[in-house]
């Protein structure tokens, strides 16, 4: 791989009216800076989206590209960047705060070796991701303010529960996996019986849903039916029930209606 050197010639000239030298925009590289989009570009995907290193992205330029770029050099690049995707990145939040339905969740994150935490809000046209050291409620309220007017998708993280929204689902994936973690290490026969009924359930309401024909109207009595046996089941007596099971039910009903 080579690198290539292009040289730019900028005309300035002195404004009258506005009392200043000015000179015309360079469409093919950032202000101030001594290297092209390409590099930019890359360089800034490797380190935030791949997790390279700066010191092996200075190694991959100098060796690969026999191009030298200083560790700071690579940072003050990434922030001039930085400053024109913003106000994308702000645009993204907008559309984001303003949609019809979100799908919320959150992993750790490490930055400078501090675990934060990186927070996504997606749906089928939008995503948007911000990293925070605060895995709590502050966080939702400082994105989505006093409140969300869609549907809001989200697993049982009690912080998403501080925010009000138009309504709310839980996620049946996080669901699922629950119970798969929880069958690795718990076999008694009480637990098998309850994830058992559990997942008829969850797997019938996903089957109905995935029908079609479907439509809340078509199906309005089997609806019903499913949450009538959803009902039935949180309501079941857990006192002698395994320990796994009582903590499920617990949530379940905590986040029922």
């Amino acid at each position: 791989l080579q690198s290539v050197v292009t040289e730019h010639t900028i005309h300035r000239d002195y404004c009258p009216k506005c009392k200043k030298h000015v000179e015309p925009v360079v469409p093919d590289a950032l202000p101030n800076a001594t290297f092209g989009h390409r590099v930019v570009s890359f360089t800034s995907w490797c380190h935030y989206g791949l997790g390279v290193t700066l010191d092996q992205l200075v190694d991959i330029l100098q060796f690969h590209l026999r191009t030298k770029l200083s560790a700071g050099g690579l940072i003050a690049a990434w922030q001039r960047l930085a400053d024109i995707l913003t106000p994308w990145y702000q645009q993204i939040a907008e559309e984001a705060r303003k949609s019809a339905y979100l799908h919320a969740d959150e992993t750790g994150w490490r930055v400078q070796g501090q675990t934060c935490w990186l927070w996504c809000f997606a749906n089928g046209q939008v995503c948007y991701y911000l990293i925070d050291r605060c895995r709590g409620s502050p966080v939702l309220h400082r994105f989505f303010g006093e409140a969300f007017g869609g549907i809001l998708l989200h697993d049982f993280l009690t912080a998403y529960e501080s925010l009000t929204v138009g309504d709310r689902q839980y996620c049946l994936v996080h669901l699922l996996r629950e119970l798969e973690k929880v069958d690795q290490r718990n076999t008694t026969p009480a637990w098998q019986a309850f994830a058992k009924t559990l997942r008829r359930l969850i797997y019938d309401g996903i089957r109905l849903r995935k029908r079609p024909d479907f439509t809340p109207e078509k199906y309005r009595n089997r609806i019903l039916r499913l949450g009538r046996r959803l009902d039935a089941f949180i309501a079941t007596e857990s006192a002698d029930a395994d320990a796994d099971a009582r903590r499920l039910l617990k949530r379940l009903r905590r986040t029922g209606d």
